[in-house]
């Protein structure tokens, strides 16, 4: 079980010129480009400074989620599950090439914060910046403005109102905010975990949250 994550930037898309930063973090296989899960972790926020550049605006989008990420490393290693390099998928080969040295940044004084604190991480082997295709970037969800259809395709992959039926769990709804936590098949109904109408009923049902 591996931590990884999808992180991209919105350059210049917020009032005053500022851009957003955002990511999903989810667990994976430690694979070269990690198959996508639910998302554990959802990064949707604006740089508070303005950045001069769309790469900029990515270097900074894969520094706060890799900042985010760190903790998470730590607690899933205590957990006794030990981690390789966490990838980081972003969709701008400049943000990515520099990271990974392969590129040679001129006048970049302002990225030198972000910069100098990601390869000093992957050089201690804690993250993996990889370049894939902005379609394959599920970070982006959360730093444009999409249309309807857009929402409408992504909550199928675990967007929104997710439910996961385990075969030696509880059926339960995991989403923050939510009014309840339903728990249905548990020890003591005397059905199997995980089974019965009431998971068939919630995987279709609309769910009501207040996030």
């Amino acid at each position: 079980m591996v931590l990884a994550a999808h992180s991209d930037a919105g350059f210049a898309n917020e009032t005053k010129s500022r851009s957003r930063a955002g990511a999903h973090v989810f667990l994976s296989e430690n694979d070269s480009i990690p198959r996508w899960n639910g998302p554990v972790l959802t990064i949707a926020r604006i740089i508070k400074y303005v950045v001069s550049s769309a790469a900029e605006a990515e270097m900074t989008a894969l520094f706060l989620t890799a900042k985010e990420m760190v903790p998470l490393r730590n607690t899933l290693m205590e957990m006794g599950w030990k981690q390789p390099p966490s990838p980081l998928q972003s969709d701008n080969s400049t943000a990515v090439g520099v990271t990974n040295s392969t590129l040679i940044p001129k006048k970049s004084r302002s990225w030198d914060l972000s910069l100098n604190w990601l390869r000093c991480r992957e050089a201690q082997r804690q993250f993996r910046a990889y370049w894939d295709k902005g379609s394959n970037n599920n970070g982006d969800y959360s730093t444009k403005h999409h249309p309807d259809i857009y929402h409408e395709t992504k909550r199928s992959m675990g967007f929104a109102g997710s439910v996961l039926c385990y075969n030696f769990f509880s059926c339960q709804m995991l989403q923050q905010g939510c009014v309840d936590t339903l728990l249905l098949g548990g020890p003591d109904s005397g059905s199997h975990p995980g089974s019965g109408p009431e998971c068939e009923s919630l995987r279709t049902s609309q769910l009501h949250c207040n996030i």
